[in-house]
């Protein structure tokens, strides 16, 4: 399949930083890591100049791909700060809810170039972002649920949303 929206370095920065988040590796320094893909650049042969609309493209989805990735970490972030008593459930409540409205602002903005012009792959990469954004705010919302009634039940939903959104996130991301 060809990834457009995922081409070049964006997907290596994005992995690079996602390698960082789930086991630190160099330290946990991601400029330093990029630095030395950079380095790792400089011997091989530059690729051919994108066109303006593959430049377009690899940029929405490098954007779209870091927004899903740090919402993702926000999310258990701040369930962590939930259960330390850091955040107390409203304050949880709000930032849930700022996360599915980005997210949501997102998916009106990818439908609106999703259509035939966008090419095959393409549009299947743009379905794949939007699928991992209603994962997404699935695991938002399983939070919000178990700070209004803190019980097993909905503490194991947001467990379960919380595997599967990782699952969609990582695929999507190409992270191993």
């Amino acid at each position: 399949m060809n990834r457009t929206l995922w081409a070049g370095t964006v997907l290596s920065v994005l992995a690079a930083a996602a390698g960082c988040a789930s086991g630190p590796r160099d330290g946990g320094n991601v400029p330093r890591m990029m630095a030395a893909d950079q380095e790792e650049e400089k011997g091989k042969e530059k690729p051919a100049a994108k066109s303006p609309a593959e430049a377009q493209k690899e940029a929405i989805g490098g954007c779209a791909g870091a927004s899903i990735y740090l919402a993702f970490v926000l999310v258990g972030v701040t369930a962590d700060a939930f259960e330390k008593g850091v955040y107390d459930a409203e304050r949880v409540q709000a930032i849930m809810s700022e996360i599915k409205a980005l997210g949501g602002v997102m998916k009106k903005q990818l439908k609106a170039i999703r259509g035939p012009a966008l090419g095959k792959d393409d549009e299947q990469a743009v379905d794949n972002i939007l699928l991992t954004l209603a994962s997404l705010d699935d695991y938002a919302d399983r939070l919000d649920q178990y700070t209004r009634k803190k019980g097993k039940e909905e503490a194991d939903a947001f467990q379960e949303a919380r595997k599967k959104t990782w699952e969609k996130v990582r695929t999507l991301l190409g992270i191993k």
